[in-house]
């Protein structure tokens, strides 16, 4: 009898070592889209890696000259409910958010690139105009937390939300592209290879990277204004972007032009 009890005290004291080794990286993802002008649409928090999570609490930026948040839907966390939602400065261009589980005692699991919930947005920036859709840690600090009250680690990735317009829509000639001298090494990859990119862009105009593993999900987004005096743009990307071998599919784009670059990890 008291074997067993020693042995249940040793369960119970690494358990929690056990369930944080098997804690996958956790990545939150914000929306990056082109929308039209007076309209409304859906910015789903996307996740990878929500494991045995029992809290959450971030703050939500965007530019409010750009958009209006009209509401959320899609409550997908067990116990959410919209007074969990913080919306008294949304006219200032943030929202406030805090869930936690700790009273049913049961860990939480969320399908990859599920989401937590949506934001719905009215579009009421002008044509052309751009706001970053963002996670901050003020006034809401960014936090994750597991079972035993520990903070997990998290990786965000913000968004861009762009009004199209004149330039948006606009066709450019295969003689005049944005993007010249584009490059992006080492190509291939080797392990622990992080992945420069250097390009020249003929307008001062936000430069979006979305990266997309072989089965076409997205795994990372990012973007880059270019440098005020020579119009250049480097965005470095770590190798921890591109876990394992295969390829991945590199598109850059502007408000006016595209290109994909296809990226190979050995």
């Amino acid at each position: 009898m008291t074997r067993r009890i020693l042995l249940f005290a040793i369960i119970c004291l690494l358990l929690p070592a056990v369930l944080s080794a098997q804690q996958p990286a956790l990545k939150v993802y914000l929306l990056t889209k082109k929308v039209e002008p007076g309209t409304v649409f859906s910015a789903p928090i996307r996740t990878v890696g929500f494991r045995n999570l029992v809290s959450a609490q971030f703050t939500v930026k965007w530019d409010s000259s750009v958009l209006s948040l009209l509401g959320a839907t899609g409550l997908n966390l067990p116990g959410l409910t919209p007074l969990q939602f913080g919306v008294q400065d949304t006219t200032k261009g943030r929202m406030y958010f805090a869930w936690e589980n700790y009273a049913t005692g049961k860990f939480f699991v969320l399908p990859d690139t599920g989401s937590l919930f949506t934001l719905q947005f009215f579009a009421k920036g002008a044509p052309d105009s751009f706001t970053d859709l963002k996670l901050a840690s003020t006034p809401v600090q960014i936090e994750f937390g597991d079972s035993t009250s520990t903070a997990v680690a998290v990786t965000i990735f913000n968004g861009v939300i762009t009004i199209n317009g004149p330039l948006a829509t606009q066709e450019i000639s295969a003689s005049t592209p944005d993007f010249e001298q584009l490059t992006a090494y080492p190509n291939p990859l080797q392990e622990r290879n992080d992945l420069q990119i250097r390009l020249t862009t003929k307008h001062d105009v936000p430069v979006f990277v979305e990266v997309t593993d072989a089965s076409g999900r997205i795994i990372h987004t990012t973007n880059r204004k270019p440098d005020a005096n020579r119009n250049t743009v480097q965005i470095a990307l770590p190798a921890s972007i591109f876990p394992t071998a295969g390829s991945y599919q590199l598109r850059l784009y502007t408000d006016r032009q595209q290109q994909t670059v296809t990226v190979l990890k050995l």
